[in-house]
């Protein structure tokens, strides 16, 4: 078992090229959070867990 916690700074440059690319696609449009889940899921076939806190942060949002 991993118990490794799942940090952005953890992320490889691809998938954090993938959610950077994903934000910037959506983040001017009003509500974006669920675009932009979909579009990470879409590039990378899944949400990493380290990428909850950029993408909330870029959203100002909680990571709730």
């Amino acid at each position: 078992m991993n118990t490794t916690p799942a940090t952005p700074e953890s992320l490889d440059a691809h998938t954090r090229e993938q959610i950077d690319l994903a934000l910037a696609q959506y983040q001017s449009q009003p509500g974006p959070l669920l675009q932009v889940l979909h579009a990470v899921q879409n590039r990378l076939r899944y949400i990493p867990d380290a990428a909850v806190p950029i993408i909330a942060s870029a959203l100002n949002l909680s990571r709730a």
